[in-house]
């Protein structure tokens, strides 16, 4: 019966790592399983020894507040974990001391909140970052055992891989959000897009666009166009294609009766765009009025992460200039200009230099 309740808490700790609703669910489950109030997973500084709770259930919200607030700093078992090896338990009455009876933690936490015992389990540590898991025992349970510690260990690597996965996709979302915010300044419309065509992430403009429904509209999360869903369904199959993924025109018009062009093209896995978001993705611009290039430049290193040296080159090729041509006007040896744009090719995820010379161009210019 251990086995089935273990197997199906570790399901949910990994299905947390992808859907934060989840957590609750996991963490209630590891409550119940463990005989405990409640479950903190928390993350820390070893340096600073003390502790965040990211996720919690069981334990009343002022408990929290006060933890965060003056409690997290005096908690003993913080540095304990800070030198406990990982997968290893620390259990407060056994790895505390003789003065944690004693102790302000004890007696102005502990027994405030009508707590008993409490034991963290160490899941993760990389550099100064810590990842623990804590759990609660109220007043009047018994005190945690090392019978209680062997019948949660199968669960512990686990929780460690997720605790992993946590901080990988953290760092993931945090690198997408400040690409995203970087998209306001674009100065076009941007979306983001499955090979369903759910919105991921879109910048002000598009935003803008979807609301005045101008030539597009948003239906149940999906980007849509508000004629001809059709064309727009094969230039996202195109841009999603394992096959060999390719950019294609799309013109919208627009309320006063404009005819504006958009592209669908590929995004790559490594746009920093894509952060943890399943992929094929496919990425909707609508143009930019910049003659000069600059914009093209611009957006090549937002969407796709390229450098300068490379954006540069992308610019050029776009205006139909070959690597030779490239290379003169950039002062560059040909293999140079091959070299980087192989990375561009790589970044975007176009394999064409034609589809290259059409992304380029959408990004360069206001009409089509």
């Amino acid at each position: 019966m251990d086995e089935i309740r273990v197997a199906s808490i570790i399901g949910d700790f990994y299905e947390a790592v992808l859907d934060s609703q989840r957590w609750p669910v996991a963490m209630q489950k590891l409550a119940d399983f463990a005989g405990a109030q409640g479950v903190n997973w928390m993350s820390g500084s070893i340096q600073r020894v003390e502790g965040t709770i990211l996720q919690q259930v069981g334990n009343p919200p002022d408990s929290i507040e006060a933890y965060h607030a003056r409690y997290s700093a005096l908690d003993p078992i913080a540095p304990a974990l800070a030198s406990a090896q990982v997968n290893s338990w620390v259990n407060d009455w056994r790895d505390c001391g003789f003065g944690y009876p004693r102790s302000t933690y004890y007696n102005e936490f502990i027994r405030r909140f009508e707590l008993e015992t409490v034991m963290a389990v160490k899941l993760f540590c990389e550099g100064d970052y810590v990842a623990s898991v804590s759990l609660q025992r109220r007043k009047g349970q018994p005190h945690f055992s090392i019978a209680d510690e062997d019948r949660l260990r199968p669960l512990v690597p686990h929780m460690g891989r997720a605790a992993r996965l946590l901080r990988e996709t953290e760092a993931l979302r945090a690198q997408t959000s400040i690409a995203a915010r970087a998209l306001d300044h674009a100065g076009f419309a941007i979306w983001v897009v499955d090979q369903s065509g759910k919105v991921l992430l879109a910048n002000r403009e598009a935003a803008t666009l979807t609301s005045a429904n101008q030539g597009w509209r948003l239906a149940f999360g999906h980007l849509r166009r508000s004629k001809q869903d059709d064309a727009f369904a094969k230039a996202l199959s195109a841009a999603t294609s394992s096959a060999g993924p390719r950019a294609s025109w799309l013109v919208a018009g627009t309320l006063d009766g404009e005819q504006q062009p958009f592209l669908v093209a590929p995004l790559a896995a490594a746009s920093p765009l894509c952060g943890d978001f399943q992929r094929p993705l496919a990425v909707v611009l609508g143009t930019a009025n910049d003659t000069g290039g600059r914009m093209a430049m611009k957006a090549l290193r937002v969407l796709y992460g390229l450098t300068n040296a490379e954006a540069r080159a992308a610019a050029l090729v776009g205006t139909g200039r070959s690597p030779m041509e490239v290379a003169d006007a950039l002062g560059l040896s040909v293999a140079t200009v091959r070299v980087q744009l192989r990375s561009v090719f790589l970044k975007t995820g176009i394999r064409r230099q034609a589809d290259l010379v059409l992304l380029v161009q959408s990004l360069d210019k206001s009409r089509h």
